[in-house]
């Protein structure tokens, strides 16, 4: 009965977690990006591998959550219940590496409270069907094989299993996102100095750590191809925003507490964070006496070094491309929150310890609670809304036009899933009358030539009625449609994905 209790901050602690994530699951409509992931595992096994070549993510994700599918559908429950699942399996990983590598319990405990309610990892990322968790899960998984084989009798059995497991774990991150690539270079960069360090040059001791990352390459070499084929897509079609002085304070401060204020100035509190965490890691590194905890540092700073190496070679070669983006920070984010809960379990005033945790908690509670008042969820139907008008009222004759690539895969996922209807969208093209001369990030991976409109002029004849579906995200406009278009009317529904004041927009006209 003892062992059990011992586990009972645990399990309250992830059933915490779990209701934070799960509130309001599917009060936000789905959105471009978890579309394209609900559309894309419904095709064939074959046609669908054909299509993830065709974008710019590798394929461990879609893979995993199409069995997901099988089990559990493809409700919009269902499809952010995936991600849901992953970030409460890690909690529980990140309470169990904490506890059983640095030994503290109360490290433990507050590293899992740290997961389990960070605003970042439930509303940044962990409530969307995108791969961001399954990232965070694996990066936990990898980093506790390999930590489990450095500590590992040299050669024996054990040390080379648990660094099979390192190698295979490393493959599934880089097959989940590339992003994390940095991290399994910094994981891969600490066991080669602690390997150093206890070895020097005895070169057969080091055997079972080259064969752990030589599994990683061979794992990842039948995707090689298609990686420099999505990389190549990506430099023809660049769209995130170059860095700033304040991209890297800002994500330390999303990744921390998220929550934002109209009365104190953002740059104020991401001068202040970014203090705290040099503070933070600077006095980690001096209390906490295990060597894990330089694994944990550099799992945190190897995205940040990678973007900006990434950003300089990119100024270098005349380009200010960047890979720069903030929910691909959620990888450092995890073990961010271990090593704060680490920091707080090395200080003698254990009441001192727990008040700063209370308070970061707090905060971060307080950020889900603003986020949902903000939100206002049951005014704001998004693409749910506008689909389930135009499921009503189009008839099978009229014409129906989306004018936002961005609002394409949302509104045929809705019609499939939850309407019985005949609508057959069209996506404006804007001229365009082949997938290939549009942006890759306008999805089109699932996108025919048949699926275009490219002119609202021969779109739609003289006593038809069209429908425009188009938003204001991203800086649009509305859609400049023939003169002999009359309008009837103009709906607006609201949204909260992909930010808030989102729109969605159904406009209704007569064609004359």
């Amino acid at each position: 009965m003892n062992k059990i209790k011992q586990f009972y901050p645990l399990i309250a602690i992830t059933l915490a977690g779990l209701l934070l994530r799960v509130y309001g699951l599917t009060s936000i409509s789905l959105w471009h990006d978890e579309a394209f992931s609900a559309l894309l595992i419904r095709y064939s096994w074959r046609e669908m591998f054909t299509r993830i070549a065709l974008d710019v993510h590798p394929p461990l994700y879609y893979i995993l959550l199409r069995f997901w599918y099988y089990l559990f559908g493809d409700s919009l429950f269902s499809l952010r219940g995936f991600s849901v699942a992953c970030g409460v399996g890690a909690i529980i990983l990140g309470y169990y590496l904490v506890q059983k590598y640095f030994a503290s319990r109360t490290a433990a405990i507050l590293s899992a409270l740290f997961l389990a309610t960070n605003f970042f990892l439930i509303q940044g990322v962990g409530s969307e069907a995108r791969m961001y968790t399954l990232g965070v899960l694996l990066a936990l998984a990898a980093a506790g094989s390999l930590m489990e084989a450095l500590r590992s009798p040299e050669n024996s059995k054990k040390t080379w299993a648990w660094y099979i497991a390192f190698g295979v774990f490393s493959a599934a991150m880089v097959y989940t996102h590339y992003y994390l690539a940095f991290t399994v270079i910094a994981l891969g960069i600490y066991a080669l100095v602690y390997e150093l360090k206890n070895n020097g040059l005895q070169w057969r001791r080091y055997l079972p750590f080259l064969s752990s990352i030589i599994l990683a390459g061979v794992l990842f070499l039948p995707w090689l191809k298609t990686f420099l084929f999505q990389l190549r897509q990506v430099q023809g079609g660049y769209w995130i925003p170059p860095l700033d002085r304040w991209s890297i304070p800002s994500t330390f401060w999303d990744i921390t507490l998220g929550v934002h204020s109209d009365k104190v100035p953002n740059e104020l509190l991401w001068v202040l964070i970014t203090v705290f965490s040099a503070m933070l890691f600077f006095s980690a590194l001096r209390r906490i006496k295990f060597p894990e905890k330089w694994l944990l540092i550099m799992s945190v700073l190897a995205p940040f070094a990678g973007a900006i190496a990434f950003f300089i070679i990119s100024r270098l070669q005349g380009s200010a491309s960047s890979v720069f983006l903030v929910r691909y920070f959620a990888f450092a984010g995890v073990f961010y929150a271990l090593i704060l809960g680490l920091w707080l379990a090395t200080w003698r005033s254990r009441k001192a310890a727990w008040v700063i945790a209370v308070i970061v908690v707090g905060i971060n509670l307080f950020a889900l609670a603003n986020f949902w008042q903000t939100m206002d969820a049951p005014h704001k139907p998004g693409m749910a809304g506008a689909s389930a008008y135009l499921d009503q009222y189009a008839k099978p004759s009229d014409k129906v036009i989306v004018a936002s690539s961005f609002e394409f895969f949302n509104f045929k996922y809705y019609l499939s899933r939850y309407h019985n209807t005949v609508i057959t969208p069209k996506l404006y093209s804007g001229g365009q009358t082949e997938v290939e001369s549009l942006p890759h990030y306008a999805g089109t991976a699932l996108l025919t030539t048949a699926d275009l409109e490219p002119d609202f002029k021969t779109a739609a004849q003289p006593e038809q009625t069209a429908w425009i579906l188009w938003t204001n995200a991203f800086g649009a406009q509305p859609p400049m449609v023939p003169t002999n278009w009359t309008k009837i009317m103009e709906h607006g529904y609201q949204d909260g994905r992909p930010y808030l004041g989102t729109t969605i927009y159904v406009t209704e006209y007569k064609v004359n």
